[in-house]
């Protein structure tokens, strides 16, 4: 197989898993801590943009709001906050709101938002996807990099049974 093909084959199957794995975002449900991860991400959302603006003194001292760090701050906000700030940049447009009433779904605010945050997610394991196919095809070949998203994407679809113990 020529390198042409392998890419159109790599980039099909990634649009496919995407596309397969999207096609559940209505049945995905929420986490019992998404209203204390929304408070979390929304005081790293406020100290970043203190920081951006320069407030970093107060009062000739730090700025307390900056001293602080909450339990809340440190549960792993690396994807969470990126979720976060997909979902509050989409929340409101126009292409949600006619998706859930075209749908006939309940709109309401965290309804949107965990939509988003799904959807969000699928984007995210795609690009990564793609990304370690990339790493994969530099260090290996494009072939063991096919491989490697063919098993992961059976395994993401659950093509593949997964072993237990």
């Amino acid at each position: 197989m020529n390198k042409q093909k392998i890419n159109l084959i790599t980039y099909l199957l990634i649009i496919l898993f995407f596309v397969f794995q999207s096609s559940f975002i209505l049945e995905g449900g929420t986490t019992i801590d998404e209203r204390s991860l929304d408070n979390s991400n929304q005081i790293t959302l406020d100290k970043l943009r203190m920081l951006t603006n320069f407030e970093i003194f107060k009062d000739g001292d730090i700025n307390p709001a900056l001293k602080d760090i909450y339990k809340v701050e440190t549960y792993g906000q690396f994807i969470s906050f990126q979720q976060f700030l997909f979902s509050r940049i989409f929340v409101n447009s126009d292409l949600i709101n006619s998706f859930f009433n075209e749908q006939d779904l309940f709109l309401s605010f965290y309804s949107k938002v965990n939509l988003l945050r799904n959807l969000y997610l699928n984007i995210y394991v795609s690009l990564l996807l793609f990304i370690i196919y990339k790493v994969l095809v530099k260090l290996k070949s494009q072939k063991f990099g096919l491989i490697f998203l063919i098993l992961s994407a059976a395994s993401g679809l659950k093509l593949i049974p997964t072993l237990s113990t």
